[in-house]
């Protein structure tokens, strides 16, 4: 994408339905020791899509993938409401998900002017209900489990499906319950 035209989506506001960034993502840096160093897109793909109109084909393809995931994640979810003994479809209605929002993010972490002050994203946590990921055979991945942290080996077109903060409370719930 061309300067000017990430210029007329760039914004710090989370709440815009598309969104660019390049660069650090601190805008204080007065105040930081470590940069998070970064490029991306996001765009808002459900219930309404929300894609710049230029380069169709990437347009075109964001379309095609968002629309797999929500099939897929639909397909999950039936899969994880059947094992908690519940109908398929439970979460699928209880969250309303045919008018639920669906975001596609891409992050580029481009070479840094200086490594030792960056990282790409800092430890956290996905809201929703299921996060899926795609490496592009580059390594940098890591994940929390029982308060450790583990490197993710990069493999040739992998797809990664995190479950989320909604979906962490409401599995918690109802197990809970159980």
């Amino acid at each position: 994408m061309p300067e000017e035209a990430k210029l007329k989506f760039e914004t710090t506001n989370p709440l815009y339905p598309v969104m660019v960034r390049f660069g650090s993502t601190i805008h204080d840096k007065s105040k930081q020791t470590v940069l998070f160093w970064r490029d991306y897109l996001r765009f808002f793909v459900h219930p309404e899509f929300y894609c710049p109109d230029k380069p169709q084909e990437l347009r075109d393809l964001i379309s095609e993938y968002s629309q797999r995931t929500r099939d897929l994640a639909s397909k999950l979810l039936q899969g994880i409401t059947r094992s908690l003994g519940m109908e398929e479809d439970y979460i699928q209605k209880a969250m309303d998900l045919d008018h639920g929002t669906q975001i596609f993010a891409a992050n580029y972490y481009p070479p840094c002017p200086q490594p030792e002050l960056a990282i790409g994203i800092p430890p956290h946590t996905d809201h929703g209900l299921l996060t899926f990921l795609l490496q592009n055979g580059v390594g940098g991945l890591e994940i929390q489990y029982r308060g450790q942290w583990f490197h993710v080996n990069a493999l040739p077109n992998p797809i990664f499906v995190n479950t989320a903060d909604q979906l962490e409370v409401y599995y918690s719930s109802f197990t809970e319950q159980g």
